[in-house]
């Protein structure tokens, strides 16, 4: 008989998320467990893959005719993240973030500078990060309290002030200056971003033991082992090699790779 409903099994997290008309990164809506789609509901649903993954999901489902006869079948869709840009050319030697940058582009998370270079070579300012993360993650740009180093008619003005008032992000020494300008190190962003997906995505803090692989651990202030213990954890940070290099400053592409996992 003609189909009535779909229930599907949703994909485990290492493999991305099934969705319920998604419109964009601020409109999206996870589909539940259990949930009954109707027939007619089928087009709206979309599947988000998890970033850098490659390879072929099976999206398992239950079928429902008119009459309640069920049968079981399963979606296979094969991601392929694309190794080349969509929209800058100036990544020839950053091959292993284009994937993320173009996803980050392709919603606005990222701009680029101009002519289609995305300076892959640019250390990341403090400034431009809570920014991002801000498109990313949809801050309401309705805060007015601020920083005394932040010009009130800078491009970031509003997401650093909404960030703030969320409580994301702090001053520093005796006058509470943001430094926006200034370049953002590996274990500042790691740090605000943390505090982002606590928000956002009710993130458990991890056991600093995911630390002690790391021959430079100690180099960790203390505010920032927590937040790189849990984003360690859950594959959202990584080192290079043994070394996490957490005072060095945090560039474009890397930030276009941490910044694309948690979102997906």
């Amino acid at each position: 008989a003609a189909l009535k409903s779909v229930r599907f099994k949703l994909p485990g997290r290492n493999s991305g998320t099934l969705y319920e008309r998604f419109k964009d990164l601020n409109d999206r809506k996870p589909l539940a467990a259990n949930q009954d789609i109707p027939a007619a509901d089928l087009v709206t649903l979309s599947f988000l893959p998890k970033g850098e993954s490659s390879g072929t999901v099976y999206l398992s489902y239950t079928a429902t005719d008119e009459k309640g006869n069920v049968c079981d079948g399963q979606v296979r869709i094969t991601a392929e993240p694309t190794p080349v840009s969509l929209y800058f050319t100036d990544l020839d030697n950053t091959v292993w973030a284009i994937p993320s940058i173009n996803f980050l582009r392709t919603y606005d998370v990222v701009k680029g500078k101009g002519k289609k270079r995305f300076q892959p070579n640019d250390n990341l300012k403090r400034g431009d990060f809570v920014l991002m993360l801000a498109r990313a993650f949809n801050f309401q740009l309705n805060g007015s309290a601020s920083f005394p180093d932040v010009p009130r008619n800078s491009y970031y003005a509003g997401a650093i002030a909404a960030a703030k008032s969320l409580g994301l992000i702090k001053g520093s020494g005796q006058n509470g200056s943001f430094r926006p300008e200034a370049e953002i190190t590996r274990q500042e962003a790691a740090t605000i971003l943390f505090r982002v997906l606590q928000r956002e995505q009710n993130l458990s803090a991890a056991d600093l033991g995911y630390l002690t692989s790391y021959i430079d651990s100690g180099q960790i202030d203390t505010y920032a082992q927590t937040a790189l213990a849990t984003l360690i954890r859950d594959g959202v940070f990584e080192g290079s090699g043994a070394r996490l290099y957490p005072n060095t400053p945090l560039t474009r592409p890397q930030m276009a790779v941490i910044l694309h996992r948690p979102i997906t």
